[in-house]
């Protein structure tokens, strides 16, 4: 018999919290199951005692701690009571089987290793509008997807990762010295785990859904893109093994651009400050058409595709200034990966990128000039 606990940190979202705890009420569970549900708080009132108010409903234990959502999840796994930790996100709510899933993965992997973690596919749901859809199609909602189509994990999110904790335990926890309250740290877990010989497997049919609530504004989207950007910078310097060589991307370009604009400027070419915003909109456009040319919807596509690269781009500038802030060139010249293999399905990208950056300079470099001599 296997006992499982469910770490929930929270922070209002009090209608969130009552749906999740609601389809973990709802679950499916195998005889003779021992789970305990562990929600974490920071809500001000009157949010904290509507959140404890239904943790009483839903028999789940309630704890209040800090504002640092790696914190919350440090203090959920030193009140567990047993040896399996499920960390869930209080914006999601969980399919009747997936607890069913992780137990049933234990069951088979728990006799031959002690160290074990698993993690589930989350599904976004409800999202109609044309920026949600934007969204799906983005490279952010990648991990989220990636137990759908992968066997073994590099990393995963917390929206539903399962880990033992003894696993937990031998890695140190979630680290607490990240910048900003929450972004990374599932990211950084994962990657000791795997150092330590741990591997994620992917369990697809421990489905989560999450709610577009906490994604539906264009604004939250990009900070929460930049913040992504600016800690994996910190995470590929602590973390060398898993770099990868990649191409400089359109902010080391732009950041050129820009130096070279106050240059100008100091040289009395004030025109030169237009510099970075003329290479930004052409090189964007220039990929965006370059993407078109090989769709099938080429419109459609150079379209959608100028949206994203808006909302994408905050990840890349994050990830520079994070690099520089620590004195680091990780964001500049690589990117987070394991190995090589996807270095040929990767080529086309890396091309695009590398002609429209290129390209844009060009086109930069004319228009200055034209526009100082007129």
């Amino acid at each position: 018999m296997y006992g499982m606990s469910i770490i929930i940190p929270v922070e209002g979202r009090v209608k969130l919290i009552e749906q999740l705890l609601e389809s973990l009420r709802k679950s499916h569970l195998p005889d003779a199951t021992i789970i305990e549900i562990i929600v974490v708080d920071s809500s001000e009132i009157p949010d904290a005692q509507a959140i404890k108010e239904a943790c009483k409903q839903y028999d789940a234990a309630y704890y209040y701690g800090s504002k640092s959502v790696r914190a919350k999840r440090n203090m959920g796994e030193h009140k567990a009571c047993h040896e399996y930790l499920l960390f869930l996100d209080s914006d999601c709510t969980v399919s009747e089987s997936l607890i069913s899933c992780y137990l049933n993965y234990i069951k088979r992997e728990a006799p031959r290793q002690k160290v074990i973690a698993g993690a589930g596919p989350t599904i976004f749901q409800g999202g109609e509008s044309w920026f949600t859809r934007l969204i799906e199609k983005s490279n952010l909602l990648t991990p989220f997807k990636a137990p759908k189509s992968e066997k073994i994990l590099l990393w995963s999110t917390t929206s539903n990762l399962m880990v033992s904790k003894a696993a937990f335990k031998y890695v140190g926890g979630f680290r607490e010295d990240l910048p900003f309250r929450l972004g990374g740290d599932d990211t950084d877990f994962c990657l000791r785990l795997y150092e330590a010989g741990c591997r994620i497997a992917a369990i697809p049919d421990a489905v989560c859904y999450h709610s577009w609530t906490t994604w539906s504004s264009p604004i939250s989207v990009v900070r929460r893109s930049f913040r992504w950007g600016w800690v994996q910078a910190i995470i590929l310097k602590r973390h060398p093994r898993f770099r990868r060589i990649a191409a400089p991307g359109m902010p080391v370009y732009f950041l050129f651009c820009f130096f070279a604009a106050l240059l100008a400027t100091a040289l009395g070419f004030y025109i030169g400050l237009m510099a970075p915003i003329v290479f930004l909109l052409t090189t964007i456009i220039i990929h965006a058409l370059l993407v078109a040319i090989y769709s099938t919807t080429p419109v459609r596509k150079f379209l959608n595709d100028i949206v994203l690269a808006f909302i994408e781009c905050p990840f890349g500038f994050g990830k520079l200034l994070g690099s520089l802030s620590n004195w680091c060139l990780s964001g500049i010249l690589y990117r987070l990966g394991i190995d090589d293999s996807e270095a040929d399905a990767e080529f086309p990208e890396m091309v695009n990128d590398l002609w429209s950056n290129n390209i844009a300079i060009v086109v930069t470099i004319i228009f200055i000039t034209l526009v100082s001599n007129i």
